[in-house]
Parts: structure tokens; C-alpha cells; sequence
């Protein structure tokens, strides 16, 4: 905590900083990594000297751009060895020339190693403000909407604007095809989101009445005025539908978002505190 002002008007800071890193030493008798599944693929990887409930999945290389591409880098492809163009593109790990299990590899962790929050506090004869934010700078989040939104709600997010639409129109280059295919619903780095944030959290303004105003009556010995907002400002890179706001409630599983489609409430309070 700091003083940053003293005095008639006054100002303090507080702030706090976390730091994981998490490492598995054992797993049970034989030390067998464990495989976390979801919809019966397997996700998730837990293994001794690697941290607890990594994304195992298979590392993106952008998409087939035409004819040629396809035919050139056709070993390229995982669920169809016939790629079409606007097919992802997956990348060969062990370097054996082929895309199989044995290229799937670490792509990241939705467990945060460095997390934060930081309050104002302000007050000047009776007024009084504080402002609570907070935020991760570097986490991850599976979307599991991608492949949903691709197998049966249409291409309703943001992100298909980009798509590939034809060697002449391919879009941002990452964005596959709108089709319903295998090759968009295995597993692999481009379901994950950036989850990082920062957000204003929380504000809060009150005004105590002054004594020289309590001193003239007798039935209160304090007043406060007061008025609060929750959940009042979000900034985030993560792919929401185009109406919704970026504060996505949390996902029923952790590390894994179904849809994202509600944002959270935002809640205004106002009150009177009396003592009498």
C-alpha cells in the first residue's frame, strides 16, 4: 500500500501481484500421464515434470490456400489425407513427414502465471471514491464454440468473416473454410482463445454528511450517501459473438468455454446508511 497524497484531500494505492508455476512430481504408481477428454476428444494432458492439465492438441500452420498448396502439402492434413482448399493446415512436430497423434504437442494452459489487482482509494471533506481493477496478462481458453458453431449453430461469430472463401478471396489466412467437415472439428490450437484481460471491477462513491449538518438535528447521529457499480469496464482479445459485450460469464469447466454467449450483469446500487 502507498500514500500517495496526504492531507485535506487524500489518495492511497494498493496492489497486488501473484505468480504460479506449477510442475507435476508424481502420478501414481507407474507415473501414466492422464488424457482429459471432452465429447470424446481427448483435450488435456497431465504428466510428470510438465504442468498439471496442459492443451495436448495439435499445433496449426494456417490453411490450405488453393490447388496447389493442397496438393504439394496433402501430408499436411490430419482427418482428410484429400485436403480442399480452406482446410487447416496442421504441423508436422516429430518431423516424420505425416500429421498423426504424435504430433500433438504443448500449445499452452488456461492457469494463469501471473495474475493482479489494484484499487484507488480518494477522499476529499466527506467525499469519498474507490476504484477496484484487476486482470490476467497471459492466459488461455479453449473454445469449444468453434466447433460447435461450425457443426450446428452456423457460422454466427465474428471471426468467419475472415474465412477462406477462395484462392483469390482467402481471408486473413487463419480462418478456415465454412464447411462441416473433420478437418475443422479436431482438436488443435485453433480452438484456443487469448483469455488475458484487464477490467475496472468495481466503483464506488459515497458522501458522509458533515457533522456541522449532524449537529443541527437530533434523530441521526451519521449519514452516508452512497453508490456503487460492478463489473463496469472489460477489455479482452476474445472472440465473442458480434452483439455481446466482452465479459463472458465462466465456463462450466474450467479451461474450457461451451459458448460465452451471456455477458456479465452489470449492477448499479445506490443507498442510504443512517445511524440513529
Amino acid at each position: 500500500m502507498t500514500r500517495n497524497i496526504t492531507g485535506q484531500f487524500s489518495w492511497n494505492t494498493e496492489f497486488n501481484i501473484s505468480f504460479n508455476e506449477n510442475i507435476v512430481k508424481k502420478l501414481g504408481s507407474d507415473g501414466s500421464p492422464i488424457i482429459g477428454y471432452y465429447g470424446g476428444f481427448p483435450l488435456t494432458k497431465t504428466e510428470i515434470g510438465m504442468p498439471i492439465g496442459y492443451y495436448y492438441l495439435f499445433k496449426t500452420d494456417g490453411i490450405f490456400k488453393d490447388e496447389e498448396d493442397c496438393r504439394i502439402n496433402k501430408n499436411m492434413s490430419y482427418a482428410n489425407k484429400n485436403p480442399q482448399p480452406g482446410d487447416i493446415k496442421y504441423k508436422d512436430m516429430n518431423g516424420d513427414g505425416i500429421i498423426d497423434n504424435e504430433d500433438k504437442t504443448n500449445v499452452g494452459s488456461n492457469i494463469p502465471k501471473v495474475t493482479w489487482g489494484l484499487t484507488n482509494n480518494f477522499s476529499f471533506k466527506g467525499i469519498e471514491l474507490s476504484v477496484f481493477m484487476d486482470g490476467v496478462p497471459d492466459s488461455q481458453l479453449l473454445n469449444i464454440a468453434k466447433k460447435e458453431t461450425t457443426q450446428s449453430r452456423g457460422n454466427v461469430r465474428a471471426y468467419w468473416l475472415d474465412r477462406w472463401k477462395s484462392a483469390e478471396n482467402p481471408g486473413n489466412g487463419k480462418v478456415p473454410r465454412a464447411a462441416t467437415t473433420d478437418n475443422l472439428t479436431t482438436p488443435s490450437d485453433w480452438w484456443l482463445e487469448d483469455a488475458s484481460f484487464w477490467r475496472i471491477r468495481n466503483i464506488n462513491l459515497s458522501y458522509t454528511l458533515p457533522k456541522s449538518i449532524m449537529n443541527k438535528q437530533s434523530f441521526m447521529n451519521s449519514c452516508r450517501i452512497y453508490s456503487s457499480i460492478d463489473n463496469v469496464y472489460m477489455h479482452d482479445n476474445y472472440n465473442h459473438m458480434p452483439q455481446n459485450a466482452p465479459m463472458s460469464s465462466s465456463s462450466l469447466t474450467p479451461g474450457i468455454d461451451y459458448d460465452s454467449g451471456y455477458p456479465l450483469a452489470r449492477t448499479i446500487q445506490f443507498g442510504v446508511n443512517i445511524n440513529f
